[in-house]
């Protein structure tokens, strides 16, 4: 297992410090809803969550800032929050890759590449132990 330690702010001025599993099966990163209860932070949807072993669970999309601790560059992740997580944080694949290239990339003076706009944008892994499914509101 992999951790990594990430700090998360908000725009009040809050923030916290999460010591997070990076998985490579995850597509988007979650995170407990408990432990950034504290943070302002905007809804964008819900979906949900099918877990390795079948169980179904709700949870909002959000996006939020965040950097590696002792690196100096926030990125914008786009994250689920929901109750019933294993860990406090499971970090996709896709945003450890993202916090690694930014600090890279801004280090040499070039601006990184935007982030996924929108959640079908996020490439759907076969052996992912998370599917995530949008709701839908009709």
């Amino acid at each position: 297992m992999h951790f990594v330690d990430l700090c998360i702010p908000d725009k009040s001025g809050n923030s916290v410090l999460l010591k997070t599993l990076y998985d490579s099966g995850t597509q988007l990163s979650i995170l407990k809803e408990d432990l950034i209860s504290q943070l302002d932070y905007e809804v964008l949807g819900e979906v949900k969550l099918q877990g390795f072993n079948g169980n179904i669970s709700s949870g909002k999309i959000i996006l939020l800032d965040a950097k590696l601790v002792g690196h100096n560059v926030y990125v914008p992740l786009r994250c689920v929050v929901c109750q019933n997580v294993s860990q406090d944080c499971l970090l996709s694949l896709a945003d450890y890759r993202k916090l690694l290239q930014c600090q890279e990339v801004r280090s040499v003076g070039v601006t990184p590449a935007t982030s996924t706009d929108s959640v079908e944008d996020v490439p759907i892994s076969q052996n992912s132990d998370i599917s995530v499914q949008q709701i839908d509101d009709h």
